[in-house]
């Protein structure tokens, strides 16, 4: 009797203080990001949105999704590429209980991409789908248990051909944002 009142108090302990843990793991936010490909001429700015999870002991998972746009020219042709990056990441945070902590991530996602390719000759239009990959790192700054800020480096890895034509769209992104966890 003894024992079995004992467990009951406990998970009747336990429930509360893990609901407690869990309260504000879920956040929305918006985000801006200069993302520059390998042979683009000038970075590019943008703006985005993304869902992140906490999770326990500092990891945590992202979504984003974005929209930019690149033009390379040449004495011979202008190429645009437009793409809207649906990207999946996991987080974790090296001192997850600070206000203020670096942190590392790394995940893939898929890039819906349209390329448009001008010459005085011929004009060559294409949508795609292409799977690529990232990883970076960050500082996070939590003014409160509902809000935090960020501010990462993002190296992606994704190429694209067109006929012939193949365009390295790897890069660097530099992002902040905002989060507003409930």
């Amino acid at each position: 009797m003894k024992l079995r009142a004992f467990i009951i108090i406990s998970v009747m302990i336990m429930i509360p203080i893990r609901m407690h843990a869990m309260e504000h793991s879920i956040g929305i936010g918006a985000h801006i990001s200069n993302f520059k490909a390998s042979d683009a001429q000038e970075g590019k700015t943008f703006i985005g949105g993304h869902i992140r999870a906490r999770l326990a002991g500092g990891f945590g998972l992202e979504a984003s999704i974005d929209y930019r746009e690149d033009t390379y020219i040449t004495d011979v042709q202008q190429t645009t590429i437009k793409s809207v990056p649906l990207l999946f990441s996991a987080t974790i945070e090296l001192l997850h209980r600070s206000p203020v902590t670096p942190y590392f991530l790394g995940g893939g996602g898929w890039y819906f991409t349209k390329i448009d390719m001008k010459t005085e000759f011929f004009d060559i239009h294409d949508d795609q789908t292409k799977f690529g990959w990232h990883l970076g790192g960050g500082v996070i700054i939590k003014p409160s248990s509902r809000l935090a800020v960020h501010a990462d480096y993002r190296y992606t890895s994704v190429d694209f051909e067109l006929q012939r034509f193949k365009f390295d769209a790897a890069g660097r992104m530099l992002t902040g944002g905002v989060t507003f966890y409930f």
